[in-house]
């Protein structure tokens, strides 16, 4: 199950600070945990709450030079354009 910390009494903004058994810190973000009475506890004390994963990897879109827009970047590796040929790499910094 997903769950995330539940919010502070006195700071309804701020998480709780919920240590798992193996006692790391969850992740104020939320994790995916064991069913298990630990943290089914801690969701009946409202320690924590259930929670849906967020998306780390948004959709990924490119115009090719002819106009078309690819949804999915990531599905035609290799075709990306190198850009215009007669680029001069940057100045190094001092």
């Amino acid at each position: 199950m997903f769950v995330k910390p539940g919010p502070r009494q006195a700071d309804r903004d701020r998480p709780l600070v919920v240590r798992a058994p193996n006692g790391r810190f969850l992740s104020p973000l939320g994790e995916d945990v064991p069913e298990t009475q630990f943290w089914i506890r801690r969701l009946r004390d409202k320690d924590v709450i259930p929670a849906e994963p967020i998306s780390t990897a948004p959709a990924v879109r490119r115009v090719t030079a002819s106009g078309e827009v690819i949804e999915n970047a990531t599905e035609v590796a290799g075709t990306e354009d190198p850009g215009p040929e007669d680029a001069a790499p940057p100045e190094p910094t001092a």
